[in-house]
């Protein structure tokens, strides 16, 4: 499943994570349960989730990403250069989940460490800390293809409640008001709180986690809508 390179026990404990997932808005929202398995495991990295200029928008309340951006392969032969004000390895881990070399190329520039789907290129797969084999069309969801980045790294989508409590007792000694002066600190602690009452719970956990596979791998439509209706009504558009 993955390329030769260093071994999983001896990936650093990442700070800056890089998510790029260039594709169409219904693939756009499916890639939200991977991004989401990488936030659990890592509680304490900030996470830079890039997509396509016209779907970028619909991604900036996802409250485990702390950054959005738009990027497109022909742009990206350009970031991350030498003279570029973004130059230089400014994440620690990247995840590429697209077939364009170029994307992987500025991730490669930018990041430390890069997982991907193995590419046509050899010499591009050389140089991955992960070439992730890519399954046959219609033999896996498309939720379970993207879960397949992390999962090269031992990142489980389904914490386990020991995971939970890890994950919310690092989220909220980060964000806890006394400790953090940021202004947005106080709504992120209440949102792990709110998080780990949910997700700590047995039942409320059961219920959560049916809701999740069914919006996003049963009907992703749907998910698309509500998160757009969400978007129209915060601006008052018409």
């Amino acid at each position: 499943m993955s390329s030769s390179g260093a071994t999983e026990s001896a990936l650093p404990e990442p700070r800056e994570i890089l998510y790029i997932n260039v594709s169409r808005i219904g693939d756009t929202l499916l890639v939200t349960p991977a991004v989401r398995a990488v936030a659990a495991r890592w509680p304490q990295a900030r996470i830079t989730l890039l997509a396509h200029p016209k779907r970028e928008e619909v991604l900036r309340k996802l409250p485990f990403v702390q950054r959005t951006g738009g990027i497109e392969k022909q742009r990206a032969r350009f970031m991350g250069r030498i003279g570029n004000p973004f130059a230089g390895k400014a994440y620690d881990l990247a995840f590429v989940c697209n077939f364009d070399a170029p994307l992987v190329d500025y991730a490669l520039r930018v990041a430390r460490r890069v997982v991907a789907f193995r590419q046509p290129d050899a010499a591009l797969n050389r140089r991955l800390y992960r070439a992730v084999e890519h399954p046959a069309l219609q033999t896996t969801h498309a939720v379970d293809i993207q879960l397949m980045l992390p999962a090269a790294l031992g990142v489980a989508p389904n914490a386990t409640l020991a995971d939970i409590k890890k994950a919310f007792r690092q989220k909220a000694a980060f964000y806890h008001p006394d400790r953090n002066a940021a202004p947005d600190a106080a709504a992120r602690f209440r949102e792990a709180q709110n998080a780990y009452d949910v997700l700590s719970d047995p039942e409320r956990r059961q219920q959560y986690d049916d809701n999740r596979r069914r919006n996003l791998l049963d009907d992703p439509l749907q998910t698309a809508g509500e998160i757009w209706q969400a978007f129209v009504r915060e601006r008052n558009l018409p």
